[in-house]
């Protein structure tokens, strides 16, 4: 297993390669009161297309997390008029595991 400066690193220098396409950045999270919420950014090229957030009352991190990444992915989409790729990053390997079982026929390059 990599240790995380080191995937930090190389994430980073995917990133600075522009990747096509649509890139999402995703993320939830819980308050100290058992409320848990969610935002997201979506760019192209670089530029800050949309964001977004929102609150989900008592729930915990993992819905959280899930809202985040669809709310962003529906955002890209609506976007997306040509069809373009679009990555979608996130930080819960909890919640990539349940969107992209180990069957699927996609890669995700990078887990951080």
């Amino acid at each position: 297993m990599l240790c995380r400066p080191r995937l930090v690193t190389e994430f980073e220098q995917w990133l600075d390669c522009r990747p096509a396409g649509y890139i999402v950045f995703s993320d939830g999270s819980k308050t100290d009161s058992d409320t848990a919420g969610y935002g997201f950014a979506v760019f192209y090229h670089g530029q800050l297309l949309d964001w977004g957030s929102g609150q989900l009352g008592r729930r915990e991190v993992f819905d959280a997390e899930v809202h985040g990444a669809l709310a962003g992915l529906k955002a890209a989409m609506q976007q997306n008029s040509r069809l373009e790729p679009i990555t979608v990053c996130m930080d819960n390997t909890f919640v990539v595991d349940w969107i992209c079982p180990k069957h699927a026929s996609f890669m995700i390059p990078f887990l951080i």
